[in-house]
């Protein structure tokens, strides 16, 4: 429940606050100034795809919405604070302008927040805002109104996530039919700014803990880790005995079903008398630079006993702490205002995740997946069964799946879809499970000489915010001076096209030609510069069928060659993998039919892995990438619901 201020501060609160933010620490690599930002309560920080962290709050003056932004934590500190929308004079959302919390869905910001009439300044209701803008600071914020719920009551702090393919809604509300102050509710949602079907409370203050001053259960804020899905809240009077609890359920079942969450009997996070943080909660999570370490945001105070009623007082700071994770997969939240171990060490503990994109045979049963934690050892997923079977184009193929993740958290795959087809396949996905509408692209259509489109890459290029792909195309009469180098008079050499949309398609461009024939080529950022990979396709007069390096300043070139041949003869598929502080080579000893890594540090002195590689059997030309730890699990809980049970 967040607080109303009075005109009026007593002296000794200026006071105190003075003194907190005299002793908070400066801050220091792996660690976060304390408070992080002050007089800010129920904070919500959203990590964005564009490399930013949001940050919004609750005003003291409760008369309007801020946003600031930062690419780091610890600058949102410093960060300006901008005001993108105020409260109305009266009527709806006129008074008590509370709890805000910003989500993308679907391309757009939404901001849920809770707002009372300044002629009835406790009917408090849910209400949303929405913006279409790709930086929700600026563009316009359009009010979408008030997010009904099953009852007319005092409602507030909606948060809102997404599971298994459906959005849900958690939020506190007052049921006018029972007892106590607030309780949580969940359900499903039909639209960013509505509910749909039945509501169903998930919890309600049972526990004395949660019924000091006020039987509240408020500020829900959701993550999923470890194959279960946890809801934190808060309990009891906004004072020091303000304190965090949490619900935990199974990722896999029915969230609407009251059975399914389970309560812990005690806070998980409550008032430190040995570091002076009082009254913690509202707290949401975020994650670290390193894209692995979680990160509890919450608010409190840094004094216990408060002047005057809690519901005056400004003085709950914003602070954020690193979450750890006991080894049975539950959250530990520690203590508020204790000493949090350097990021570093924490993300050591984190496992990496990795994928692997590859077809098998010649493409006929379309997508598969393996996952791996260090890039050498590949495990499939999904019982090595395809996730997307292939169904455009004549051959109906799904060769040589490349796949990028966009700034809008889509998955992008393209792929080869026929031996002698002159476009490629392109789909999308969330979570690599539910896929898109399969489209082709025909970007060599217009070449009436062009006899295939062969292993296309997609790239996000982050400064033009587009995608490329590129391909090996031959093109009858193209490049005389190399004819009769390969077999059959193929004569290849990269093309590349680049779209923001994937509907509208430049008009394909040569993209790389080092004078000889090329397919396969594969592209990665290495810090200021691009590097590509490609494999010599020259079979005349002596075979060459290796591959080399070359290295541009921007990602559509021009290539310059770099380095020696590194690969043995008769590979092919190279994909690159940044592994830590190494890159790794994977590719595809067709002869032999065997799947190889090598590794480098500056892609001129290349090594054998030290490991021997082990991935599934049958893997061939894919794609390899890093994804988040969310995502990883997502797809093993899908490979452990499709295991095909033991027989008897």
């Amino acid at each position: 429940m967040v607080v109303f201020l009075r005109s009026s501060l007593l002296t000794g609160i200026i006071f105190f606050w003075a003194l907190a933010l005299q002793s908070a620490p400066q801050g220091s690599e792996g660690t976060f100034p304390d408070p992080l930002i002050p007089q800010r309560a129920d904070p919500w920080v959203w990590k964005h795809s564009d490399g930013y962290y949001y940050f919004t709050a609750t005003v003291p003056a409760y008369d309007r919405i801020e946003l600031r932004r930062s690419q780091t934590v610890a600058g949102l500190a410093d960060a300006t604070a901008k005001v993108i929308w105020r409260k109305h004079e009266r009527g709806p959302m006129s008074w008590h302008i509370w709890a805000p919390e910003m989500h993308y869905i679907d391309g757009k910001w939404y901001i849920y927040f809770a707002a009372g009439r300044a002629e009835s300044i406790w009917d408090i209701r849910i209400y949303v805002l929405e913006n279409e803008s790709a930086n929700p600071l600026e563009g316009q914020w359009t009010e979408k109104g008030q997010l009904k719920t099953l009852w007319e009551s005092f409602s507030l702090d909606a948060t809102t996530f997404e599971q298994n393919g459906k959005r849900y809604l958690v939020w506190a509300q007052k049921d006018p039919n029972i007892r106590g102050n607030t309780n949580l509710y969940i359900a499903e949602m039909d639209t960013p700014w509505s509910i749909t079907g039945r509501q169903v409370m998930i919890t309600q203050p049972d526990f004395p803990w949660e019924r000091v001053g006020y039987w509240v259960n408020e500020g829900p804020s959701a993550i999923e880790r470890n194959g279960k899905v946890f809801i934190s809240y808060s309990a009891s009077a906004t004072d020091h005995n303000y304190c965090v609890g949490l619900l935990t359920a199974d990722a896999e079942a029915d969230l609407l079903n009251p059975a399914s969450w389970q309560k812990s009997p005690i806070p998980v996070f409550k008032s430190s008398e040995v570091h002076q943080q009082y009254g913690p909660g509202h707290s949401c999570f975020t994650v670290a630079e390193d894209g692995k370490t979680d990160l509890l945001v919450y608010h409190a105070r840094s004094y216990k006993e408060i002047q005057g009623a809690a519901l005056d007082n400004p003085d709950r700071h914003t602070r954020v702490k690193v979450l750890r994770w006991g080894k049975d997969g539950t959250p530990d939240f520690g203590e508020p205002g204790e000493s949090d171990p350097n990021i570093a060490t924490a993300a050591a503990d984190e496992e990496s995740h990795y994928l692997f994109s590859y077809f098998k045979g010649n493409g006929e049963d379309g997508l598969h997946l393996a996952h791996s934690t260090d890039g050498i050892h590949w495990k499939a997923l999904n019982q090595d069964r395809s996730f997307l079977q292939p169904m455009v184009d004549k051959d109906r193929l799904m060769r040589d799946p490349s796949i990028v993740r966009g700034p809008d958290g889509i998955f992008h795959m393209v792929w080869t879809t026929g031996w002698h087809d002159q476009g490629f396949g392109v789909a999308h996905s969330k979570d690599l499970i539910h896929w898109s509408e399969q489209k082709r692209v025909g970007v060599m259509d217009h070449e009436p000489g062009c006899r295939n489109t062969w292993a296309p890459e997609i790239f996000y290029d982050e400064v033009k915010k587009q995608y490329i792909v590129f391909w090996a195309s031959t093109i009858d009469g193209r490049f005389p001076e190399t004819a009769g180098m390969c077999e059959n008079e193929l004569n290849h050499r990269i093309y590349c096209t680049t779209t923001r949309d994937f509907e509208t398609w430049t008009k394909a461009r040569l993209f790389f030609d080092p004078g000889f024939p090329v397919i396969d080529s594969f592209m990665a950022r290495d810090g200021d510069r691009w590097v590509l990979v490609t494999k010599d396709e020259t079979r005349f007069p002596k075979a060459k069928k290796n591959l080399f390096m070359a290295v541009a300043s921007q990602p559509e070139g021009p290539w310059t060659r770099m380095g020696e041949v590194f690969s043995p003869d008769w590979v092919e598929g190279p994909s690159l993998l940044k592994v830590k502080d190494r890159w790794l080579v994977y590719f595809d000893e067709y002869s032999r039919k065997h799947y190889k890594a090598m590794e480098t540090k500056d892609f001129l002195t290349w090594n054998e892995s030290s490991e021997a590689m082990t991935y599934p059997s049958g893997m061939r030309h894919g794609t390899a990438f890093a994804v988040t730890r969310e995502v990883a699990e997502k797809l093993r809980r899908h490979d452990s619901r499709n295991a095909t049970p033991a027989e008897d």
